[in-house]
């Protein structure tokens, strides 16, 4: 009978683990972490200054990744949220405002903790968009690690994500939803939409 646990790497590797700040993010990615650095690998986590004290408790490196928010006081750092009811135009305020618009800043934070903690591969929450381009940029092996169930519905138009169809959407919301995700983060991003 075969193994269900992977032979050991041939040399110790260097994980970052980046994400969105909130516990829901950040929480699901400690019993992934703690195996990895009992095994001999260095591991370290990046999302915002707001969640270090919790864990650098855990024994874990720590590195601060803005925005700097945290997802269980939402309204507290984006007011206009508690306006938006209708669930299309939450999730695009989510996604336009808060997800994709802090891809920019956080390219050059990337660099930086990347220069210091030397990562030979990065684990990135499904939202945190500007590790996987940092990544990508960088020739840098990437992975992706969702503990969020929405992001395997059979369509985006599929109960619980919801998304409408685009020809449903108000003429203004329209543009992201046809230029679609990739699109939209090279926008972003400044770099031209490929054809």
């Amino acid at each position: 009978m075969a193994s269900l646990h992977p032979p050991p790497a041939t040399s110790p590797q260097r994980v970052l683990f980046v994400t969105e700040p909130g516990m829901g993010h950040v929480h699901p990615l400690l019993p992934v972490m703690h195996p990895l650095q009992a095994g001999g690998h260095a591991v370290a986590l990046a999302t915002s200054r707001l969640y270090q004290e919790r864990i650098e408790r855990e024994g874990l490196p720590f590195y601060p990744l803005g925005p700097h928010y945290s997802e269980e006081r939402l309204e507290e750092f984006f007011p206009l949220i508690r306006y938006l009811r209708l669930h299309y135009l939450r999730v695009s305020y989510d996604f336009l405002r808060i997800f994709m618009a802090s891809v920019p800043s956080r390219i050059p934070e990337l660099r930086r903790i990347a220069q210091d903690f030397r990562p030979t591969v990065v684990v990135a929450g499904p939202l945190t968009f500007a590790a996987q381009l940092f990544c990508e940029q960088q020739a840098l092996p990437w992975a992706v690690l969702s503990p969020m169930t929405h992001f395997m519905t059979p369509s985006l138009h599929a109960p619980p994500a919801g998304f409408p169809r685009v020809e449903t959407l108000p003429p203004a919301l329209r543009l992201p939803y046809r230029l679609g995700l990739s699109g939209a983060i090279r926008i972003a991003t400044a770099l031209s939409p490929s054809r």
